[in-house]
């Protein structure tokens, strides 16, 4: 059984039932907002749970099986999204014809069915401009400006080696160790906006270790005595003077 889907919740079943049953409007409504407003005494002695209804059901059943699809198939999310909301119009002009020749509770039933699709139009659209927004796109990448690389290339450290093999080529070789790779790119002046977690994180796109394979699975290892190394990038990477500019924001 489904969690998700709103039908299988039997609390939210029984008051769509008894709501609709006993809710004395008489009239085809087609939008959520006429929930509530001029009803009779019987609705105004207490809120009415449609509209609540119906928005978690749209929540825990249409956007969670489209962020689903999403998540397996993002190439096919278009062609899913455009299906749904097509079967949705379909069912709005359905709705909207059997209202003229059904009884009042079915009229509530039309009513609802009806709103429900049209809400369901609504949050496709919505979540079809969210993963088309450049906003929502996989984050950049961490930027690492010409003054910091060089830096790199050209400090040499305690293994006769400087971080970094050479400023010009992408992915940047890492000559050091694993952890003084964690406190530099993990740095707030290196990482800027993006987390702890995805800045290690994309380090192994933008490093490679000395055998050329990508730096990953950093994580901060904490030291009583540390090297002479990791001192010297502290100190480098504390002074602002070599960040003019925000990194990263």
């Amino acid at each position: 059984m489904n969690i998700k889907n709103m039908y299988t919740k039997n609390i939210e079943l029984l008051v769509l039932e008894n709501q609709l049953s006993t809710c004395p409007k008489m009239k085809f409504i087609t939008d959520i907002s006429e929930y509530g407003k001029n009803c009779e005494t019987y609705c105004n002695k207490r809120e009415c749970k449609l509209p609540g209804i119906i928005k978690r059901g749209i929540e825990n059943q249409i956007v969670f099986k489209a962020k689903e699809k999403y998540s397996i198939d993002r190439d096919g999310i278009f062609d899913y999204i455009r299906a749904e909301i097509a079967n949705a119009t379909e069912r709005m002009s359905f709705e909207k014809n059997r209202s003229y020749h059904v009884d009042y509770e079915q009229l509530n039933l039309a009513s609802f069915n009806y709103i429900w699709n049209k809400e369901r139009i609504k949050a496709l659209n919505k979540f079809k401009k969210e993963i088309e927004s450049p906003d929502k796109k996989e984050p950049q990448q961490i930027q690492l400006p010409e003054n910091i690389l060089k830096w790199l290339q050209e400090t040499i450290c305690s293994n006769g080696k400087p971080f970094i093999e050479d400023a010009s080529t992408k992915p940047f070789k890492w000559l050091q160790n694993k952890r003084n790779a964690f406190i530099f790119i993990t740095h707030e002046n290196i990482r800027g906006n993006f987390g702890v977690n995805e800045a290690a994180r994309q380090a192994e796109q933008i490093f490679i270790d000395r055998y050329g394979n990508p730096l990953n699975k950093l994580s901060s290892t904490n030291k009583k005595d540390e090297s002479t190394d990791t001192k010297k990038l502290r100190i480098y990477l504390a002074d602002s003077k070599n960040f003019p500019t925000t990194v990263n924001n």
